[in-house]
């Protein structure tokens, strides 16, 4: 993320809205952070996090694998959260 913030690195402007939405730039909540509407349903979100995990682990292209890696990562985290929320709403 430095690398981007300094310059170093100068990602594609698709790349950079999955970064500032990862970090939060735009909110905090799942729905941000994943480029969703509002009333993204659960699959929805859980479906656009699997996308953005599976694309970004195999990503190489800023130049800088650590990058990729922790995109990767907080999309798996995402996953496992919208995994917990689910299963906390579907038995009480």
């Amino acid at each position: 993320m430095q690398r981007v913030v300094t310059g170093a690195t100068k990602p594609g402007e698709r790349d950079l809205d999955d970064l500032l939405n990862a970090i939060g730039e735009h909110g905090r909540a799942a729905h941000r952070r994943l480029g969703l509407p509002n009333a993204a349903s659960l699959t929805e979100l859980r479906d656009r996090a699997v996308e953005l995990s599976d694309r970004w682990c195999l990503r190489t292209e800023l130049g800088d694998r650590h990058t990729a890696r922790v995109l990767h990562d907080r999309y798996q985290n995402l996953i496992q959260h919208i995994d917990a929320a689910r299963h906390h709403l579907e038995n009480p």
